[in-house]
């Protein structure tokens, strides 16, 4: 499954969503923002018939496996999708990225 962030790149939608469903995604948003500060770029949560999705970039496989551990610490009975790439972000000091 590809997930693609809409409108404000922070937030994944899928059909038949309740509110409860909508506290959660927030919920695991701040929390791994919170956690993480901006290590998780253009964080993505989405929660679709009991999987969790994350999206986002990160630069280490360990800011990868923190987002995933702080999800472990709001819900323990979902699975979760961490689809975080682990990837070094483009500067313009370094061309070859």
């Amino acid at each position: 499954m590809s997930l693609r962030p809409v409108s404000s790149g922070r937030r994944l939608t899928f059909p038949h969503m309740s509110s409860t469903t909508r506290e959660l995604e927030r919920l695991i948003h701040e929390r791994i923002t919170s956690r993480l500060g901006r290590r998780i770029r253009n964080l993505a949560v989405a929660v679709d018939r009991g999987v969790i999705h994350l999206a986002g970039q990160c630069s280490t496989y360990y800011s990868k496996q923190l987002a995933q551990h702080v999800v472990l610490g709001v819900v323990e009975d979902e699975v979760i999708d961490n689809e975080i790439e682990v990837s070094v972000p483009r500067t313009s000091s370094n061309p070859n990225y």
